[in-house]
């Protein structure tokens, strides 16, 4: 064993503990809070999967309902424009008539939408 002296050299210094000497309680300690924080990391984790995973849920939800929306516009444009091409062509097959009975056509257009189907 190696000892210090003090500066005057003519006592000896106390020899120093050895490292692992008296930190038994310490290393138990951490090891307690290494395990306290792992398991609270643990549910916090569980915690944010089962939220990440209601939100994956959610948005798939908003997806499909966001895609039903688009198709039903897309058909009732598609049905609005067929009937203003049928309206147009209902006009232009009488250009005549329009002039001769002053109608000007929008009665086959209200014809044509009372087969609109109903919401």
């Amino acid at each position: 064993m190696r000892y210090l002296y003090h500066a005057d050299c003519s006592t000896r210094a106390p020899p120093r503990p050895h490292p692992l000497t008296n930190h038994a309680p310490v290393h138990y300690q951490a090891e307690h809070e290494l395990r306290k924080t792992q398991e609270e990391f643990d549910k916090q984790v569980e915690v944010v999967s089962s939220i990440c995973n209601k939100i994956i849920t959610s948005n798939e939800q908003h997806v499909k309902y966001l895609s039903k929306f688009v198709e039903a516009q897309a058909e009732y444009y598609q049905l609005a424009n067929q009937h203003l091409i049928d309206l147009l062509n209902n006009r232009e097959d009488t250009p005549n008539s329009s002039a001769r009975t002053g109608s000007t056509g929008f009665a086959t257009f209200a014809a044509l939408s009372e087969n609109l189907p109903e919401e």
